[in-house]
Formats: structure tokens, C-alpha cells, sequence
């Protein structure tokens, strides 16, 4: 668990989108994005790359998976040229696999751009574009549950995304344990998860 959390804020610093409109609804926060070299963000309770920031005020995984503006921006999102919609509005996402070919952060939840990536990818066929939430630090013993920042996350793969039953990666716990409580970790949650193939 913790060497694929490494290896995805890894791939996070390396592979950033073209700066788009953020989708921003007016109850939420919303920051830039920005970056962090790989050096920086995987030692103890590291300042992570930002993100953008779009979170309901409470900051709670329930609280994320429940958020309207995240769930508004998926349903309303317009398919790409070219793409057909799989699934909407998840709170999962299409879980890595041989077709996994790699993910972007995104600067506002667009499908477009994520297309974009996919054209430009040999070998791609499908996308996934959701919310992540995701930790400010790295968590560890002193920071073992941080406050959160949002991703907007697309990933790209080399096979037909069919239904929800391949979207089956709900998030995950990082940071070490405290005594035997894993909840006083931070918990990674999706929402807002749409799935697009190629027609």
C-alpha cells in the first residue's frame, strides 16, 4: 500500500495538465495547483503538492463522497468528441490493471482534457477522470490525519471500461498506525467518478 502511494504521487509530480477553468461551486475552496519534486513530498509529513482544492467544509471523507459539487460536476459533464460515457458519478474508481497505462492531475474536472491524453497516448482506449481526496502532508507519526486538499485525477487505460463492476478502488488509508487505531490515519476517498471509452 505504501509503495503504491508513493509511486502515485511520484507519477503526480511528474505528469501535470495544461491550466483549464476550475470547477468551483460557491460553498467551496478552491486553490491552484502546484507541484513538488519527489524528494520533497515522500519524507515524514511533507508538504504535498496542492492540487485543486475544491472540498466541502467539513473535512471528512463522508463528507467528501456526499459532496454535491463534486457529484454536479461529473453528471453534468459533457462526453468528449469521440468518447462514449461508461458509468457516472461513482464513489469508486477503475481500479489499476495490465491496461493501466498512467494518470494526470488535472487543474478542473474536464473530460475534454482528459481525452486529450488519451489521443495522445498510444495504445489508449478509455479514461477515468474523479475527485480525490488527498492529504496536505505526508502522514506519518506527527501528522498521521492532516487536513485535505482535492485532486481532480484522470487515468488513462488500454481497454473498454464496460460497467461500475471494474470500478473498484474506493480509496485507501495512509500513514502509519497509531497504537492499533488505523482511523487516526488519513483516509483517501473518491467521488464524482466518470468513466469514457472511445467510439
Amino acid at each position: 500500500m505504501y509503495f503504491l502511494a508513493a509511486v502515485s504521487l511520484l507519477s503526480a509530480v511528474i505528469a501535470q495538465a495544461a491550466p483549464t477553468t476550475t470547477v468551483a461551486p460557491s460553498s467551496a475552496t478552491t486553490t491552484t495547483a502546484s507541484t513538488a519534486t519527489a524528494s520533497d513530498v515522500n519524507s515524514a509529513c511533507a508538504v504535498q503538492p496542492t492540487g485543486v482544492s475544491v472540498r466541502p467544509s467539513t473535512d471528512t471523507a463522508a463528507a467528501f463522497t456526499k459532496y454535491t459539487g463534486f457529484h454536479g460536476a461529473a453528471v453534468s459533464a459533457a462526453s468528449p468528441s469521440g468518447y462514449l460515457i461508461s458509468f457516472a458519478s461513482a464513489n469508486k474508481a477503475v481500479a489499476q490493471s495490465d491496461s493501466y497505462m498512467t494518470y494526470y492531475l488535472l487543474n478542473s474536472y474536464d473530460p475534454q482534457t482528459c481525452a486529450n491524453y488519451c489521443d495522445n497516448s498510444y495504445g489508449c482506449t478509455s479514461f477515468n477522470i474523479f475527485f480525490e481526496r488527498a492529504p496536505t502532508l505526508n502522514p506519518a507519526a506527527g501528522c498521521p490525519n492532516p487536513p485535505s486538499a482535492t485532486y481532480v485525477k484522470c487515468s488513462l487505460f488500454a481497454h473498454t471500461i464496460a460497467s461500475t463492476q471494474l470500478a473498484t478502488n474506493a480509496g485507501q488509508w495512509r500513514g502509519p498506525y497509531v497504537g492499533n487505531n488505523v482511523t487516526q490515519n488519513f483516509q483517501v476517498v473518491l467521488a464524482g467518478s466518470n468513466a469514457y471509452n472511445k467510439n
